[in-house]
């Protein structure tokens, strides 16, 4: 038997350039001395040390042996991700270099809600009490388990489906229920093509901490890790929501940065291990009455607790109220009635990879009491009939340019679009109108023709740059243009 005392005398180099596993037994001496054995096969040259992590729930002392005699899935457990492994890292290994490491096409990043929630990662959706934030991760459940495609949830598109786990350490049973059947008024729930799993905790012997502090330690409560054991073989899991965090960690959790560590890399374990989305629902600070947030920067310092919290996870999404003014303005836009608290803006105000950060503009649904992304309607009645026509006399203008042969861009000193109305003689009432406005505006009319698919930039040679406005159903798509720049027509 290897112990700590006799450790260092064992010859440790047949291990060099090996890789190793250490399989200690479920007590505190076998991890001592494992963990000792690991050192000094990585001291040996050992490329990599790998220490597993005996299962939850086994006896103590449980081994190798005692996981053979009981017909213990061995494959499946060394193949865990939630062993510790130690790597030997050498300058020389010509593995490191990019050519060698890089090779092919970049892993593409998944997304539970299209550009907006990253799958397999842990995150933070913040928002002021009573803003519905269960509602919305109650729906977002309901329609990951659904199965069905082109649903809408925090402003995007549910990109990925599976089964489903929803702690609520706040609703009981009851409530749920009646949410549940405002979301889902024709009982869809009975088909779903996954499973979804409510955990009104409530009603089922009251909340337990996911995290606890013991000896000054932060360790997974009890109660949570007989249930961590569980999710673990739920197959497919997609999204695991708690709500809220607060009543999950038996710790400060907002005023000390090491318990806010520990609980965020214990939702990163859970992520990493199940390959879900771990979504914990959390507050955001309290403002003055007369103070309010307009950026998602102004958000993201809100939210509750230590800079550990935020920075502790992949992403992070937030939805706050506007003021009443714009809150009425829009709701007689949209032609619904102004109630407090029912119109909110939200979006991604931390991420660590490829998001959208556009702010997405919700109204509360007065017959579901769910916050429903309206940033397409809110933007197009943005729109102002003035606007709008401003739209088509440069869609006027640039057609006409094209019909008689000038080519313009839209920037430019000499051949720019703005020139190009400024110098024109033409009486038509597109250019009457555009000479009183101005060069920002002129480039912010085009912009907005192309992101509406009406115009675009071509050539007027093979070799020429691509610059040049025309219609999408003019001569310049079709390749066969010839035309003199705004500077040779003045």
């Amino acid at each position: 038997m290897l112990s700590v005392r006799s450790a260092p005398s064992y010859d440790f180099s047949p291990l060099q350039g090996k890789q190793v596993i250490l399989w200690p037994d479920n007590d505190s001496a076998g991890v001592k001395v494992a963990k000792l054995v690991q050192d000094l096969a990585t001291k040996a040259g050992a490329t990599s040390v790998t220490m597993l992590t005996p299962p939850r729930g086994k006896p103590e002392k449980w081994d190798a042996s005692d996981a053979i005699s009981e017909g213990f899935d061995v494959n499946n457990f060394l193949n865990a991700p939630q062993h510790k492994t130690k790597q030997n890292i050498s300058l020389r290994d010509e593995s490191l270099l990019v050519s060698n490491m890089f090779v092919g096409s970049a892993p593409e990043q998944r997304f539970l809600i299209a550009d907006t929630i990253p799958l397999g990662v842990p995150v933070v959706f913040a928002a002021a009490g009573d803003s519905g934030k269960g509602m919305m991760t109650l729906d977002l459940a309901m329609k990951v388990a659904s199965g069905e495609s082109m649903q809408s949830s925090f402003g995007g598109f549910v990109a990925n489906h599976g089964n489903v786990v929803l702690m609520s350490a706040e609703d009981d049973k009851d409530e749920l229920h009646r949410r549940i059947e405002r979301l889902d008024p024709l009982n869809a729930r009975s088909d779903y093509q996954h499973d979804l799993r409510v955990l009104p905790l409530p009603n089922l012997g009251g909340v337990f901490p996911m995290m606890q502090k013991v000896d000054n330690t932060y360790i997974m409560a009890p109660e949570f890790e007989r249930l961590y054991e569980q999710i673990l073989e739920i197959d497919n899991l997609a999204l695991f929501v708690a709500d809220p965090m607060a009543s999950f960690v038996h710790a400060d959790i907002n005023a000390d940065p090491a318990a806010g560590a520990a609980f965020m890399g214990m939702l990163a374990q859970l992520a990493t291990e199940t390959g879900a989305t771990v979504m914990v629902n959390h507050h955001m600070a309290k403002i003055r009455d007369n103070d309010v947030i307009t950026t998602p920067e102004q958000a993201r310092n809100l939210i509750r607790g230590t800079s550990a919290i935020v920075d502790g996870v992949r992403s992070a999404f937030s939805v706050w109220q506007v003021d009443e003014k714009m809150g009425r303005q829009r709701c007689k836009d949209l032609g619904v009635t102004y109630t407090r608290n029912s119109v909110f803006d939200g979006a991604v105000v931390k991420s660590n990879g490829p998001a959208n950060r556009e702010i997405r503009h919700f109204i509360r649904n007065q017959s579901s009491g769910l916050l429903e992304d309206r940033s397409v309607d809110i933007r197009n009645l943005a729109l102002s009939t003035t606007v709008r026509l401003r739209l088509e006399y440069m869609y006027e203008f640039i057609s006409m340019c094209e019909e008689h042969g000038m080519a313009i861009t839209k920037g430019g000193s000499d051949d720019g679009a703005y020139e190009a109305i400024r110098v024109s003689s033409s009486t038509e009432p597109c250019v009457l109108a555009l000479k009183e406005v101005s060069s920002s505006t002129i480039k912010n009319t085009i912009t907005a023709l192309q992101e509406e698919g009406r115009i675009d930039t071509y050539k007027l040679s093979q070799t020429g740059p691509k610059k040049w406005l025309g219609t999408k159903i003019g001569v310049m798509s079709q390749g066969i243009y010839e035309a003199r720049t705004a500077r040779e027509n003045h």
